[in-house]
């Protein structure tokens, strides 16, 4: 008897013949002992049996997620092993001192998900920078071309505790937590992380040039090209524009600062008291990088003279009275008095321009506006706290405002259009030097060489300054003493002591902070733009001097627009004093070629 399933394996395939195959008919087995199917042996029609179709291959079973993840990662895992064996066979000693070099000591980020390097040209172990590169930095000549530019842990940490140290007070608006490692900061918050260490590398000019020029990429790149939308985000371009501003140009910055204002309007705030746990800490949050983004702005257009683009206050209101009265954190009374400030200055700066202040010449006399001014600033003063009443950011700000509400006198078409009497002209100027003259005593009182008191975009209200006060030494008009003004103000003085200190700041920033290091430097670092500022300060100290000495040897005045042929063309692409009276303050700020329009 036959297995059943040879049998089964004979009766495989198909059971027609050829030809009913062919007309899709029924295929019946003839009577017993024919070898023809009924329907051919009725047709008289060849009945022969179709081949069979050669057997399908099986289908491998599909593995499931978990299985294809377990694969992945065994290949994964190999590789690595293939990976370690090739590096300690060629040269154990190399990729050795390779991996301290990356990881700070051994111990490894890991965030090269957030962080991505570079590939070198060389081959460099980590992705790194090219030895180009590396030779640039005068604290970083002793590196091997595969470390990175951001610091490794310990340094991270080292930079991370003085930032909070030195200079956190000077910028409430942006709190770093207190409880958190530089690697927590950096995992959570990779733009505040960041910005701490540029901050950080002060002292360090070629480094902290790269990291600022890096940071400002990624910034670009993930607010404009990406289209990423979050605080840490906005945290880290206030930090660039209030700590980096002197290596950007002044479009730039004004980018920046307008960049800012967008993203405060996408990420937004609620005027809702019940907010509680993480959603009320991250509303003050927001509420904070709104009026820092709002005091970054007032700071920089109220200096020059740009009350057109001057933020909305309405909702700065509402961030105001939330703070002050939840007061979550200490330095959030310091920020709002920061806020009120620079409110009364934008409120200064609208009503003195000059359009504004022809409509509002012939609805109440000058003198009056100025004094209610400055009954408000002399309230400020008077309403802050014990803790604040010596800060010298809030001393200097008031002196700026008062500065900006008196120096409507030196212009012409400003007294004219309010028909301001010559002694009442005259009295404004006096108070005009005797604020600048308290500015100067404010900001120079001591050194700001080892530990900073101001913000370094607070250099836009300094230059502000030093420019009304060579307005003032160059006035001429009926009963304003020269001599007494020069004597007052002091101003050679003044730049004098500031030449000498951008002097030693160069310096330190040249050694960096590894002092050690700059001794090995092969290459020349690119200028760093405290050397920029240098030279153009000089420039107009000089010019001034040149002006001061025709005076006193009783020389017609030299026309100020005369001043741009005494070879500022160079530093200042020819347009520093188009005019004295229509000058802004972006150059010495930072721009080489901003410094051209101005103040009216």
């Amino acid at each position: 008897m036959l297995n059943p399933s040879i049998v089964q394996q004979k009766n495989k395939g198909p059971k027609a013949c050829t030809t009913c195959a062919k007309a899709k008919a029924k295929c019946i087995p003839g009577p017993d002992g024919s070898l023809k199917c009924e329907r051919c042996l009725r047709l008289d029609k060849p009945c022969i049996s179709q081949t069979p179709a050669p057997p399908r291959a099986r289908k491998s079973p599909k593995l499931s997620k978990i299985a294809a993840l377990e694969k992945r990662l065994e290949e994964l895992s190999s590789h690595v092993q293939d990976g370690s064996a090739k590096s300690s066979s060629n040269s154990p000693k190399t990729e050795e001192s390779a991996a301290v070099h990356c990881y700070g000591g051994g111990d490894q980020w890991g965030f090269t998900h957030l962080f991505p390097l570079k590939p070198a040209v060389g081959g460099d172990v980590c992705g790194g920078l090219t030895d180009s590169q590396t030779a640039s930095s005068p604290s970083d000549v002793s590196r091997a071309p595969w470390d990175s530019w951001w610091p490794a842990r310990e340094e991270g940490e080292m930079l991370l505790e003085a930032y909070r140290t030195i200079h956190s007070e000077l910028f409430p608006f942006v709190l770093v937590p207190a409880n958190i490692s530089a690697l927590e900061l950096r995992q959570q918050q990779p733009f505040m992380w960041k910005a701490v260490m540029m901050v950080g590398c002060f002292l360090d000019g070629s480094r902290q040039v790269k990291l600022g020029k890096e940071l400002l990429g990624e910034i670009g790149q993930a607010a404009v090209v990406d289209g990423t939308r979050n605080l840490d985000l906005l945290r880290g371009l206030q930090m660039l524009v209030a700590w980096f501003h002197y290596a950007l140009k002044g479009s730039q910055v004004t980018n920046l600062l307008f960049l800012a204002r967008a993203m405060c309007v996408n990420l937004g705030f609620k005027d809702d008291q019940s907010l509680q746990g993480q959603d009320r800490e991250r509303n003050l949050d927001h509420m904070r990088a709104y009026a820092g983004t709002y005091y970054l702005n007032t700071l920089v257009f109220t200096a020059n003279k740009r009350p057109d683009v001057l933020m909305n206050t309405e909702l700065l209101e509402t961030c105001c009275n939330v703070l002050e009265s939840t007061m979550q954190h200490p330095s959030d009374e310091y920020l709002v008095k920061l806020v009120r400030i620079q409110q009364l200055a934008q409120s200064i700066s609208l009503t003195m321009a000059i359009d504004n202040f022809s409509k509002q010449a012939m609805k109440l006399p000058l003198p009056m506006m100025v004094q209610s001014f400055q009954d408000q600033l002399d309230h400020f003063s008077n309403s802050l706290p014990p803790s604040l009443a010596d800060n010298d950011t809030l001393k200097t700000h008031v002196h700026i405002a008062q500065v900006l509400l008196y120096e409507i006198a030196i212009s012409d078409q400003h007294a004219n259009a309010s028909y301001v009497p010559l002694t009442d002209r005259l009295n404004l100027l006096w108070c005009c030097v005797r604020s600048l003259r308290c500015f100067y005593e404010v900001r120079f009182a001591r050194s700001e060489l080892e530990h900073p008191r101001f913000l370094c975009l607070s250099v836009s209200d300094l230059a502000f300054a030093l420019i009304t006060g060579v307005k003032l030494l160059t006035l001429q008009l009926p009963g304003w003493n020269l001599d007494q003004i020069k004597d007052e103000l002091n101003l050679i003085d003044v730049m004098d002591g500031q030449i000498r200190d951008l002097m030693i700041v160069i310096a330190r920033r040249k050694h960096g902070l590894f002092p050690g290091a700059a001794a090995a430097q092969v290459a020349k670092p690119s200028e760093d733009p405290f050397e920029r500022l240098l030279r153009q300060l000089k420039t107009l100290r000089d010019m001034v001097k040149q002006e001061l000495d025709r005076q006193t040897a009783g020389s017609v005045t030299m026309q100020l627009t005369d001043l741009n042929q005494t070879g500022l063309v160079e530093d200042f692409d020819g347009d520093l004093w188009q005019t004295m009276g229509t000058m802004q303050v972006w150059n010495v700020v930072g721009d080489p070629t901003v410094l051209d329009a101005g103040m009216q």
